[in-house]
């Protein structure tokens, strides 16, 4: 079983969260608006284009997990 590289830049992530269904647009100040069309009650989870934080996508995919209920982790 292999497991899909971990994206190093929002814009890697913004399309791997798009493959699963998300919609996600780009603010004018470089992040990111992920929503997802089946839980539109749910708040929008946000990421920086360029993140600083070596841990942004463990907490990313964590939020995404805990907001929506969804497990990315095959992009871990």
């Amino acid at each position: 079983m292999s497991k899909n590289p971990t994206p190093s830049s929002g814009r890697e992530f913004k399309k791997i969260l798009t493959s699963q269904g998300f919609t996600v647009t780009q603010t004018g100040g470089g992040h990111f608006k992920a929503t997802h069309p089946k839980h539109q009650d749910k708040p929008p989870i946000w990421f920086a284009a360029t993140p600083s934080d070596r841990r942004w996508i463990k907490n990313t995919t964590s939020w995404i997990r805990r907001t929506y209920g969804l497990d990315l982790k095959d992009i871990q």
